[in-house]
């Protein structure tokens, strides 16, 4: 226990300062750009989420077991579909271009387009290769160097650009993305220089010539079912606002779901605690790990809530809003809180070989926000949404718990 706790210490204090930048990184996107443009910021990233998990087919959770229980097959796999995912990235971010483009923005931007393909394949390039540092037990270098650094260098390139007063026009969101490309440029390159052992022996196990390879095991379909129906709670909401009441009311949301989702940082801890040591596990250490996440994520979830609330009641916002923030902020936090309070249920089935569990749960939680949109929509309220990504997210979480218990219970038997 006292291992875990100076573990996620540590983990804690790196998600501290990333959510501090986060806020900062909101706060200057929101007030330099305005709330429409701060909508368009918030499209084009959820539909980056969405185009990053398809080009890399999920494999997140699959790279990391594979280096555990198969790491003969990924040394010889690994730089074949590192490969094909950038170049899927592309593709799959053209596809995203022409929907948003047909359905939303009514317009194709040639330099921002470009921006867009950038992003998401050098995001795709950072989040693979930080996989690989994971399994190796290296997380505090991951949350450093994945989330830290990219949106540091944003929020340094941002804010030195509004401090010397550029106007940004109707092109902001643009720049705003370029400057977290760059980011993800700088952590892709870090995490290269990091992994030189590991991808010269990836070099030496390879067969030669270039195979078009995106999956590494039927399970795969699984993972990508389920993170990609996860995302669509927030990001998914998020685009369906876009194209139901336009980017005003989407930065709205956005920024109310940027604050109101904070608690769910803090399921890192715990969740990149246990991927690493809950392969191979039986079901008696299995519930004796999660009983011992289950009090440490409460305890980290209500001071969580209690540093928000205080947030929330002291900090000014940095422009009117209407529909009103302060609701949509606080409903997603009620969802916010019961995900985090149930501990990492999520991460202890994906890595004891439990994908499809995951996905039963987030099929759950994808119907609740499905039918929260449909409502939305009928009544022209998007109060109706943002009920529904509280509802969907603790939907989820529930399933999950119920799942994964009854794991336990077959496993025991």
């Amino acid at each position: 226990m006292k291992k875990m706790i100076g573990f996620a210490t540590r983990i804690l204090s790196l998600r501290l300062v990333i959510i501090t930048l986060s806020l900062a990184q909101t706060t200057l996107w929101a007030t330099a750009l305005g709330t429409t443009s701060f909508g368009l910021v918030s499209t084009y990233l959820s539909a980056q989420v969405f185009t990053c998990l398809i080009a890399r087919l999920a494999a997140d959770n699959i790279l990391v077991r594979y280096y555990k229980v198969s790491p003969e097959i990924l040394r010889e796999k690994f730089l074949d579909y590192l490969l094909s995912a950038l170049l899927t990235s592309v593709l799959a971010g053209g596809v995203a271009l022409a929907l948003i483009g047909g359905l939303i923005l009514r317009s194709w931007p040639p330099l921002e387009s470009l921006i867009f393909l950038g992003f998401v394949t050098a995001f795709n390039c950072s989040m693979i290769l930080s996989r690989i540092l994971l399994a190796q037990k290296k997380q505090v270098q991951v949350s450093l160097f994945a989330n830290a650094l990219p949106v540091g260098i944003s929020v340094a390139l941002f804010g030195l650009s509004v401090l010397f007063e550029s106007k940004f026009g109707e092109t902001g969101h643009f720049a705003a993305l370029a400057f977290l490309t760059l980011g993800y440029v700088a952590s892709s390159v870090v995490f290269a220089l990091l992994l030189r052992p590991f991808l010269a022996e990836c070099r030496a196990a390879r067969a030669p010539g270039f195979r078009y390879r995106l999956l590494l095991g039927s399970d795969q379909w699984h993972v990508l079912g389920y993170q990609t129906l996860s995302s669509f709670n927030g990001h998914g909401t998020t685009l369906a606002i876009a194209a139901l009441f336009g980017p005003t009311v989407t930065g709205v949301f956005a920024l109310a779901n940027r604050f109101g989702s904070l608690l769910t940082y803090l399921n890192e801890p715990g969740r990149v605690y246990v991927m690493p040591i809950v392969p191979g596990k039986n079901a008696r250490q299995l519930r004796n790990l999660y009983r011992r996440m289950l009090v440490f994520s409460l305890t980290l979830g209500l001071a969580g809530v209690a540093f928000l609330l205080l947030a929330y009641a002291l900090v000014p916002l940095p422009f009117p809003t209407d529909p009103p923030f302060e609701l949509f902020a606080t409903i997603i936090m009620v969802g916010a809180a019961v995900h985090v309070f149930a501990g990492p249920v999520g991460a202890m089935l994906a890595m004891s070989g439990n994908e499809k569990k995951n996905l039963i749960a987030n099929l759950a939680g994808f119907a609740v926000a499905v039918l929260a949109i449909g409502l939305a929509a009928v009544m022209a309220d998007p109060i109706y949404a943002v009920i529904g990504v509280a509802a969907s997210m603790s939907t989820m979480k529930l399933v999950n718990t119920f799942s994964f218990f009854g794991y336990l219970r077959r496993q025991s038997g």
